[in-house]
């Protein structure tokens, strides 16, 4: 989530307010797409969902 969020977010030249803006809607929508794509049983993939944002979205940082 943070690679594609960062990589998007340079090649379309955002920095400062407007690119951490963007990242981070890009990785809130990342999580929501990962969730959906899991269904009903994201456990079986994932420890937590809370886990799954934190990590992504502070990893990029």
């Amino acid at each position: 989530m943070a690679a594609l969020s960062g990589v998007s977010a340079g090649i379309q030249g955002l920095t400062g307010l407007v690119g951490f803006a963007f990242y981070f809607l890009a990785v809130l929508g990342f999580w929501g797409l990962l969730l959906l794509k899991a269904g009903r049983n994201w456990d079986k993939y994932f420890v937590s969902r809370q886990s799954l944002l934190t990590n992504g979205f502070m990893g990029g940082l």
